[in-house]
């Protein structure tokens, strides 16, 4: 489980609890998060290729934003500390 907290335009703070899934195979893991009870239709998906050993994650996060029923998109990395 992982909790998101953000600040949107003109909302207060939110929280979004997911229940997280991944797969590896070879050099991608596939990344699913899935909204629990509050936001059950919270959801995104991530495919990421492993670089450098692991240290380094780099893929597209795909989610359906609040409000819309299109699914939007973003370039993301992780590096790790």
């Amino acid at each position: 489980m992982i909790t998101r907290t953000a600040k949107a335009a003109g909302v207060d703070d939110y929280r979004h609890t997911f229940k997280i899934t991944a797969m590896r195979r070879g050099a991608y893991v596939v990344v699913n998060l899935l909204g629990t009870k509050g936001n059950p239709g919270s959801m995104a998906t991530g495919l990421f290729l492993l670089q450098q050993r692991g240290a380094r994650m780099t893929g597209e996060w795909t989610y359906r934003p609040g409000g819309t029923e299109v699914p939007e998109s973003e370039k993301i990395s992780f590096k790790r500390m």
